[in-house]
């Protein structure tokens, strides 16, 4: 009898539980129910699982639609991209989306903010079912992208998030979503352009072949803002330092107009080297920047500025990668100086092209030669060329020769550099026939004040000419070129 009263209560409970119509009314649906579909749009969006705001203000996802969504999109919203960045102003909207780098499948609810005409989040959701996907990607081998790039690609571990063409002036820009591990040295320094400190790290010469490149070899650094506290981290330990890092949202600028601006994040300090801390303290005041960086060494200009950042005067310090202290060089008295030529570790050339950037003035270009030695710094200041004008022909003849700086010597105000591995376009026309392993000495007059920073192992290209008594074969700065010359 007992069983039998149980059983009745448990069925009225059940039905009251129960509308008439049968439809129930549980509080809480299922997440199905919640969902209007219609109100969706479908794609893929490129991530690497980083979604702190860059700009401590909103964030952005970068949406592939679909074919389907696509059409939607442009008619809705009159925009048809490869990819569409999608803001969000609450890091809930995103929390569960995935944290490792990839394409995923996703349905997301957007508005349109009217103002700013950003698309902005609504809602993302995972999903397994998305409409047609016109594009899969391909893998690049090398690091070396072509005209033919698109969203999607992969290339160096990263995946091409967003790409920008301006066809009427030939620009490009290029977006990667993933992390690039690199070394090298980095500077902390208060920009009045941004009203904020900024930072960039210097990646080695070795790290090219990892970092993605577009018709041409691309940056030397990865230029960032404070997004985290690995930023107060490198600020702390010294506004100049060396260590290993990660970085995200690399982006490449070719022929962009105004210049890079700063885009990458910092996400990860692997490690410091201990023998940089303290050695340039932050001042709000003080730019501490690179002058030039060779395999060895790096030359370092510490610059005071007024309340308007005007240049006051730099002091010049050269730091030995395999020895890191700072050795003082010299006072710039408000010129700046370029690195122009190392022969070594120890010798090396800067130049300035004579303004006085206090006084306004143009003075005389000039430059500074350099030996550090076991007692320390010798320098001489030269700034004229170093042998006289009536030795230089007026003929017109002279020889264009590509090859390999196998050394630089400078010696008794003379910069000679010894070229081996020669190809010349008129050897017929050379004074001298040249066989394999030749090599030829080539005076450079203005001691490269005018042209590009110069190493032992650099592929040059140089036009120059003989003096008139045959004693020298000699050039200027200006006519040493960078890029190999055209073959027959």
């Amino acid at each position: 009898m007992k069983k039998i009263i149980l059983l009745i209560v448990l069925v009225l409970t059940v039905a009251a539980c129960t509308k008439n119509d049968g439809i129930s009314t549980v509080n809480e649906p299922s997440i199905e129910d919640e969902i209007d579909e219609s109100e969706y749009v479908t794609g893929e969006i490129i991530t690497d699982g980083i979604y702190d705001y860059p700009s401590n203000e909103f964030g952005i996802i970068y949406f592939v639609p679909d074919e389907e969504s696509s059409e939607i999109i442009k008619e809705k919203y009159n925009m048809l991209e490869e990819s569409l960045q999608l803001k969000y102003e609450d890091k809930v909207k995103v929390e569960n989306l995935p944290k490792e780098l990839g394409i995923y499948k996703v349905m997301v609810n957007l508005k349109l903010e009217e103002e700013s005409k950003w698309l902005v989040i609504e809602d993302v959701q995972l999903t397994d079912e998305i409409g047609t996907v016109t594009y899969e990607g391909k893998d690049y081998e090398m690091n070396e992208l072509d005209e033919n790039v698109k969203v999607k690609d992969k290339v160096c571990g990263l995946i091409i998030k967003w790409v920008s063409r301006d066809i009427e002036v030939d620009s490009t820009e290029i977006r990667f979503a993933g992390e690039i591990e690199s070394k090298g040295y980095y500077f902390i320094n208060f920009e009045l352009m941004y009203g904020g400190n900024v930072g960039k790290i210097y990646f080695s010469e070795e790290d090219f072949n990892n970092i993605p490149f577009y018709r041409e070899k691309g940056f030397d650094s990865f230029y960032f803002f404070r997004t985290n506290e690995l930023y107060d981290e490198l600020e702390n330990f010294s506004s100049f330092g060396r260590g290993r890092f990660k970085t995200s949202n690399y982006t490449i600028f070719y022929n962009g107009g105004m210049g890079r601006p700063v885009s990458d994040y910092l996400t990860e300090i692997i490690s410091l080297d201990e023998n940089y801390r303290n050695m340039f303290n932050f001042d709000k005041d003080k730019y501490v920047d690179p002058v030039g960086i060779n395999k060895g060494f790096i030359i370092v200009s510490s610059t005071n500025h007024d309340e308007n950042m005007n240049l006051i005067l730099a002091d010049y310090y050269y730091i030995n990668k395999n020895k890191p202290e700072k050795l003082f060089l010299f006072n710039s008295d408000s010129y700046i100086y370029e690195l122009k030529l190392a022969s070594n570790d120890n010798e090396f050339v800067l130049s300035s092209s004579g303004y006085n950037y206090e006084t306004g003035v143009n003075g005389k270009e000039h430059a500074m030669i350099f030996n550090i030695t076991e007692s320390g710094v010798e320098s001489q200041k030269v700034d004229e060329l170093s042998i006289s004008l009536d030795r230089i022909p007026d003929n017109g003849v002279s020889y264009l020769i590509q090859g390999y700086i196998s050394d630089i010597n400078i010696n008794e105000n003379k910069v000679i550099i010894t070229l081996s591995e020669i190809e010349m376009n008129d050897v017929l026309e050379f004074d001298s026939v040249l066989d394999d392993d030749d090599s030829v000495d080539i005076l450079i007059l203005d001691y490269n004040i005018s042209g590009p920073f110069i190493k032992v192992g650099d592929e040059v290209i140089i036009n120059c000419q003989y003096t008139k008594d045959k004693e020298f074969l000699y050039t200027l700065g200006y006519n040493i070129g960078m890029k190999p010359i055209n073959k027959k």
